[in-house]
Formats: structure tokens, C-alpha cells, sequence
């Protein structure tokens, strides 16, 4: 997911209930919580067959999305050497 910077910013002045019905009203509009429901959400509904990793970013922090492609490159890397049988 990515501009964090953005739901930081907006969840100030808005109620994330009121722009997501599926978001319980009786818990806490915090980032926190939001974000917290946001990956719970995504990850229950994922019916993929690989394995689902969520990343909270924010595409203009270099630092942040560098370690969010190197996770990326070192899990592509490692399932294709499990899948070559080198590991």
C-alpha cells in the first residue's frame, strides 16, 4: 500500500468510516488502526497461491522504497532457487 503520507494527512480532518463503509464505525480513526484494518483486510481476502507480503510505503521516502524492493528481489530470488532445487 502506498501513500501513507496521504492517510496520515487525511485521516486529521476525516472519519475513514465515512469513505469505507466495511470500516467498523466503533473503532478508532487512527493510522494506527486504519492501517492495522487495511492489512488485515487485504491479506483475509487474498486468494493467491503465492504468498501475499504488505508493505505500509510512501513512494517519495528513497530509503522506504528501496527496502521494499529488496524484500521484493530477495523472495523472487529465493522461490526460484527453492523451485530449481538449489535449496
Amino acid at each position: 500500500m502506498n501513500k501513507i503520507d496521504l492517510l496520515k494527512e487525511r485521516l486529521v480532518t476525516h472519519r475513514f468510516a465515512d469513505f469505507v463503509p466495511d470500516y467498523p464505525r466503533d473503532r478508532s480513526n487512527t493510522y494506527a488502526d486504519v492501517s492495522s484494518w487495511l492489512v488485515e483486510r487485504t491479506t483475509s481476502e487474498w486468494r493467491g497461491t503465492e504468498g501475499l507480503h504488505v508493505h505500509l510505503t510512501q513512494a517519495t521516502d528513497g530509503d522506504q522504497v528501496h527496502v521494499v524492493l529488496f524484500a521484493v528481489s530477495e523472495m523472487i530470488f529465493k522461490r526460484n532457487l527453492e523451485r530449481s532445487g538449489l535449496i
